[in-house]
């Protein structure tokens, strides 16, 4: 997409490549497996919530939307994060590329 080079610099493709292909391989590995994990977790609490008494899963319910605003509130602050850090990734390498093609021509 030759709008993407409109926004972006040039060096800025292979550092967002590698950063991507990395987070594939985190949600691949160890993350899938704890958010199995959690979710059967989840689940067996209820199980046992409803077991034990109905009162106790009714007062978990109630909590759920108070985990989840405060799950989705860390998780949007956790990509601002990595978005900051990407970029700051993404300039320097452009200047590291900058030099070494200065460098090529220097010797060249």
């Amino acid at each position: 997409d030759v709008s993407w080079f409109d926004l972006k610099e040039v060096a800025a493709l292979p550092s967002e490549i590698n950063d991507d292909l990395e987070k594939i391989g985190d949600a691949l590995g160890d993350k899938l497996g704890n958010g199995i994990m959690s979710f059967s977790a989840f689940v067996g609490g209820f199980g046992c919530a409803f077991g034990l008494g109905w009162l106790v899963a009714l007062v978990m319910c109630a909590m759920l939307p108070f985990m989840g605003i405060g799950a989705a509130v860390m998780g949007k602050a956790v990509q601002e994060i990595q978005l900051e850090s990407q970029s700051w990734y993404s300039k320097a390498a452009c200047v590291v590329e900058e030099c070494l093609y200065a460098m090529r021509t220097v010797v060249a």
